[in-house]
């Protein structure tokens, strides 16, 4: 028996795809030497081992032309279609078959648990422990805690910082960290933003703006919702410049002119 691999002119002229190998040789059936020809996928799917008919149809190819199924000839039947065998022997991964690519392997043992440490097992695959922060088992934002590298407060890490230029600057600067300006929703996270950036800053700049330029359409940058306000001096501004604490009225909110213009403040970032 001869074995050959990639596409040879014999190949070719067989109909087979790149990567198949040929296998061709005698063999005995009722005390008569016949020859066959054999085709093996990429998969290692043989596609004609039988003798006689089904040398015949090997010679045309069973292969159908798709990633995702395995020609196989049958006898008399001739050529059979079944899904592609895709399994890599790994537990760690979740095979699938999709076109146009076929056989792919992912890995598969992330459970979405940011509470969980997700390894695999070459024996007996995906195995889930409980991540621990701090010496304690994970609970609901303790790992994010242990991770933020500025101020844990409410749920959030916060980042105080010296001097923004203008508005968007202070904006831009936040996004530069992957961080957002820092969004405000109570009292308790107003004055704790003021007391993050400590005495000595008259003007904190905040995440809250309105794109379109109406005072009734204020937003936070991150997105949150806009349920706590603290403007000052008779509530909102006339023209709907971004938001800013300031020092000298108690830290109630004020508006810059617009979110470019020149106005040195320190400001505050949200995200670890």
């Amino acid at each position: 028996m001869g074995l050959g691999t990639g596409l040879s002119t014999a190949g070719a002229l067989l109909g087979l795809a790149e990567g198949d190998a040929i296998a061709v040789g005698t063999a005995v059936a009722g005390g008569v030497d016949q020859g066959y020809v054999q085709r093996i996928d990429p998969w290692g799917h043989i596609s004609c081992p039988a003798l006689g008919a089904c040398a015949q149809v090997a010679a045309t190819g069973c292969d159908d032309g798709k990633p995702c199924t395995a020609g196989r000839c049958e006898g008399a039947t001739g050529c059979l279609q079944g899904p592609a065998g895709c399994d890599d022997g790994n537990p760690c991964t979740t095979d699938a078959c999709a076109a146009p690519g076929g056989c792919a392997y992912a890995a598969g043992c992330d459970d979405g648990d940011a509470c969980t440490l997700d390894t695999c097992d070459a024996t007996s695959g995906c195995k889930h422990a409980t991540a621990t922060c701090n010496g304690k088992p994970c609970a609901p934002n303790q790992c994010a805690a242990a991770a933020c590298t500025g101020t844990w407060f409410n749920g959030r890490c916060w980042h105080a910082n010296a001097n923004a230029t203008s508005w968007q600057a202070a904006r831009s600067a936040c996004e530069a960290q992957g961080r957002q300006l820092a969004s405000v929703h109570s009292l308790a996270e107003n004055q704790f933003v003021a007391g993050l950036v400590g005495p000595g800053k008259a003007s904190i700049f905040i995440g809250l703006h309105s794109p379109s330029g109406d005072v009734s359409q204020y937003q936070w940058t991150d997105g949150t919702a806009g349920d706590f306000s603290l403007w000052g001096y008779g509530g909102l501004p006339s023209k709907a410049g971004p938001a800013y604490l300031q020092a000298s009225g108690g830290y109630v909110w004020l508006a810059t002119a617009s979110p470019t213009v020149t106005f040195g403040a320190a400001y505050v970032c949200t995200g670890l």
